[in-house]
């Protein structure tokens, strides 16, 4: 058998996507920043980014998903009776 060429898998997905983007001289200082204070790459920071963002939002749909508790005095305020 030969050996596996390439890059190792990094966790448990193959990471074969590729993405550009245009960044100011300041946000790529910020970028720079996080990923020597994280002793991470800045592909690990961005990524990181991302789960924090799509966990903020899973918590706001989270808290909409809840019904609102209604008491009957707030039913009364509102000018219905039982």
């Amino acid at each position: 058998m030969s050996p596996r060429t390439g890059r190792p898998v990094k966790g448990t997905s193959k990471r074969d996507k590729s993405l550009q983007l245009r960044m100011s001289e300041e946000e790529l200082a910020l970028l720079d920043e996080c990923a020597k204070i994280l002793n991470e790459t800045r592909t690990d920071v961005v990524n990181r980014g991302i789960r924090l963002v799509k966990n903020e939002l899973d918590e706001k749909n989270r808290t909409k998903r809840r019904p609102r508790k209604v008491s009957l005095s707030s039913i009364e305020t509102r000018g219905f009776s039982l």
